[in-house]
């Protein structure tokens, strides 16, 4: 097999027949690997191919709930869970207003060890969508909510590089959006990093879907929704630097995909040194890319009774006016435990404590939310960069300086 190089960028050329055979890399890395991470396929690359530096977008995936419906009553002392449902359609405006080019600083965490100066990244993409049950072979359309339900959603947000912490960054300024404590604009006001950036950006993506479209990587944004943007408020507040605020939990977070050009890499799902065959053409055979599929859905399966298993018990608890548990009950009543009704949903007692969604099931409790605008800002990022050099960064080049000394051969007299 030729591997691809930079002077014959096109897909590796079978040098030895057809049905050339490599060694079997997804079994073998599946048998080392656990349950959790299972090899689908691989792919030769040339010498020089970086995963990084040759990726064209980066996909990441959020898991979260709506939120706890109304049936489910905590009492007023009982900070434990959010209390009201998340608003969607807000969280979707103000995700909507990351698309383009942003300074994104101010959503992220600044890593001083890296040197940073360049905060500015590209968006493609970011939706907030439901999670479908089931296993569809098309996108289902989106069901109404029901006041019992909650329903699992996903931001999906894809783009050409991140920066550290950026997604959960992200999903924290949204979660307060969703939560009623801060407005959707909140979202230009963070990238409004000098006056008129927020509309400055505006106009560039424009200017920039036009130019993009003979590029190689012209399908990575999605141009429905960057040309969709509005004009930001003339008002924004300015923020130079971040304020404080706790970024989402990290649990959900998900690396969904690392996009690359067609020139970079051909996948394989088996030893087969031949390119993956249309799904009409596919043998079920139980080949070691079946097997991935098959462990992924048995483990798949286990969870999903675990958490079945927590809702039944969720649903035996003492809720409401249920403060007791009976002696005992009917074969009807326990074949699929349901809630007891309240006598009215506007009797349920709201909490006296605002709680900050932050994913994952996990909430701060606050008395008295203080606005992004009024919280204290972190210092500059140059700032930073400055104090890591005078400090660490000095005393590390110190130590690799000793380090080199040491280890460097003694000159021999004669």
């Amino acid at each position: 097999m030729r591997w691809p190089s930079k002077e014959h960028p096109q897909v590796a050329v079978q040098l030895k027949g057809e049905h050339e055979e490599e060694l079997p890399y997804v079994a073998t890395l599946n048998r080392l690997l656990p349950p959790s991470i299972r090899v689908q396929a691989w792919s030769p690359v040339r010498p020089d191919f970086s995963a990084r530096f040759n990726c064209v977008y980066r996909h990441y995936k959020y898991f979260f709930t709506l939120g706890a419906p109304k049936t489910l009553i905590w009492q007023p002392e009982g900070p434990s869970q959010f209390a009201g449902r998340l608003d969607v359609d807000r969280m979707r405006d103000a995700a909507s207003r990351l698309v383009g080019e942003h300074d994104f600083r101010n959503l992220c965490k600044v890593d001083a060890s890296k040197q940073i100066t360049n905060f500015v990244r590209r968006i493609d993409g970011a939706t907030i969508d439901r999670v479908s049950t089931g296993w569809h072979s098309h996108v289902a359309d989106e069901a109404a909510t029901n006041d019992t339900d909650e329903p699992m959603y996903v931001l999906n947000l894809r783009g050409s590089a991140f920066l550290y912490h950026q997604v959960r960054n992200i999903m924290a300024i949204l979660f307060m959006v969703g939560a009623g404590l801060e407005n959707p604009n909140v979202v230009d006001e963070l990238v409004n990093v000098q006056p008129g950036a927020a509309a400055a950006d505006r106009v560039r993506a424009r200017t920039w879907l036009d130019s993009f479209s003979n590029e190689a990587d012209a399908q990575t944004p999605d141009k429905s929704l960057m040309r969709a943007l509005t004009e930001p408020h003339n008002d924004l507040t300015v923020y130079e630097t971040k304020p404080s605020y706790e970024m989402a939990t990290d649990r959900p977070l998900m690396l969904w995909e690392c996009g690359f050009r067609s020139t970079e890499l051909q996948w394989r799902a088996s030893s087969y040194a031949g390119t993956m065959p249309p799904p009409s053409q596919m043998h079920v055979d139980y080949t070691p890319g079946v097997r991935a599929s098959a462990q992924l859905h048995s483990l798949w399966t286990r969870e999903v009774i675990h958490a079945e298993l927590l809702r039944h018990c969720l649903l035996a608890t003492m809720t409401g006016e249920n403060t007791y548990l009976p002696s005992e009950s009917t074969f009807a009543e326990t074949r699929s435990p349901v809630l007891p009704l309240p006598l009215s949903l506007d009797e349920v007692p709201a909490l006296r404590a605002k709680l900050v969604p932050l994913g994952n099931g996990v909430v701060r409790p606050t008395t008295r939310y203080t606005a992004l605008a009024a919280r204290p800002r972190d210092v500059s990022a140059a700032e930073k960069n400055k104090k890591w050099r005078e400090g660490k960064g000095l005393r590390r080049a110190e130590r690799r300086a000793t380090t080199s000394r040491d280890e460097a051969p003694s000159e021999q007299t004669t």
